[in-house]
Parts: C-alpha cells; structure tokens; sequence
C-alpha cells in the first residue's frame, strides 16, 4: 500500500467515525493549551500572558465549555452528511479537551492547577483518550461480539465468558488498578492478570484480605511505590512538573497558574 492510498483510506475512515475527530480534537487542543500554560509557567517573555475581564481572570474551561455548547447545539441542526458535521465533532472535541484540561479545578472549586491535586486533571485526559480510542475502533468489551464462533449452541458459553470477565475486571478495580480494569474491557486477558496480582495497600481488597505487617502487605506497599513514581513520572512528562515538589510549594504553584490570550 502506497502512502497516498493508506492517507485516503485513513481519511475515510475518520470522515465516517465523527468520534475520531472529536477525539482528535480533544488531543490537538489539550496538547496545545497544555503547552502554552507550561511556556507561561516558565515565563518565556514573548509568549502572550493570560485573559481577564476587570478583575476576573478566565480560565481556558470557561472557553471550553462555550465551544461544547455551540458545536454540540448546532450538531442537531448541520446534517450528518454535511462536512461541517465533521468540523463541529472537531470543536465539540477540542472544547472537552480546554474543559478536562482543567478537571482538577472544577473537582476541588480552587486553583490547583500546579498542585499535586492538579494529576487528576491528566489522568481525566488520558481516561477520555483511552475511551475515545475504544469507540473509534469499535472494540467489542468483555470479548462480547456478534459472531458465534461456537455455533447455535454456543450462546450460553458467551454469556457465561462475558459474565467471567466482567468479574475478573471488578476484582482488579476492587484491588486499586484503575488503569488495569479499564484496559481490560476491550482487551480482557488483562482482567484476569490484575485479578490475580497484589492489590494496592489502599484498596478496597487490601483492606479486607491484607493485615496490616503482614509480608503480603509489605510486598504490595513496595510494588505500589514502584508503580507510583513510573506514573509520577509518566504524568510531569505529559503535564509538566506539579507542585508539591522540592524547591516548590502550593502558593508559587497557583500564581505559576495563568492562562494564554
């Protein structure tokens, strides 16, 4: 397959999902609003500085909630057909992405923009990102599709294999691993991996199954340090760095909080 030939088909293939462009716009305008508040927090001097009304400084949620409201009302309106159709799934996309950009603000109704608070602002983005993929690629959850493999008499061996997933993923989001249970519903092999692995310390499972200076407990408040300083990282990658840092605190983190023009 030529480059051309896999442009177009790829193309046609976004023009005939609206989520793919609603997910591309809620990357595009995250990364772009994310990279411009990390310019501003640097006080790189020729970038633009942030927006205010008299004394009321907007945040990049409140345009984002404005663009939600106007491409999701004038998507009833533009025919499915239509190529504006496309362009409004794109701004309704890049509207959720200004909004859950700011997630964390709207959660603790206080600037934490910077905050160790703030992570939770990423980890709505990647939720929504990792959603948005499931419903681009039409993944069917829990191993549930349409076919019957196994034949007219193979139906009560579906439900019995959807009803043994759907568990296994119950028991991993009991067990602390968030991440793990979402990804298991398309891809339900991991399901049974997070089922059968040491829960998180905090977890609703390590509180009932773990005592407290047992080795089990031990090994799990190992392992979830581990885990917690790849995700530290993996989220300052993205975000940029939080507060609650060294040479950081929660003051300079919020005056570091100013929005673009």
């Amino acid at each position: 397959m030529n480059p051309l030939d896999l442009y177009q088909r790829t193309a046609a293939l976004i023009a005939s999902r609206p989520v793919a462009l609603v997910l591309i716009g809620l990357v595009v305008a995250f990364v772009l609003i994310r990279t411009s508040t990390r310019l501003i927090r640097a006080r790189v001097r020729w970038w633009p500085g942030n927006i205010t009304v008299g004394h009321v400084h907007l945040h990049h949620e409140f345009f984002g909630v404005l663009i939600m409201i106007l491409a999701g009302t004038l998507a009833f309106v533009v025919p499915t057909t239509s190529a504006w159709h496309g362009v409004l799934a794109f701004l309704f996309g890049a509207g959720v992405g200004l909004v859950l950009d700011e997630f964390a603000l709207l959660l603790h109704l206080d600037d934490v923009y910077w905050t160790q608070e703030g992570r939770s602002s990423i980890d709505a983005v990647l939720v929504a990102v990792a959603l948005g993929l499931m419903l681009v690629l039409g993944t069917a959850p829990f191993g549930l599709d349409d076919s019957d493999p196994f034949g007219p008499g193979g139906r009560v061996f579906e439900i019995v294999f959807v009803v043994v997933n759907v568990g296994l993923t119950v028991i991993t989001a009991l067990k602390g691993k968030l991440w793990t249970a979402l990804l298991s519903v398309p891809l339900w092999g991991l399901g049974l991996i997070g089922a059968v692995r040491l829960g998180h310390p905090d977890s609703p499972w390590a509180r009932r199954f773990y005592s407290t200076g047992t080795p089990k407990f031990a090994r799990a408040q190992r392992r979830a340090k581990r885990w917690e300083r790849a995700a530290e990282a993996v989220v300052d990658a993205i975000g940029g760095r939080f507060g609650n840092a060294p040479g950081s605190d929660r003051t300079d983190a919020q005056a570091d909080h100013t929005e673009p023009k």
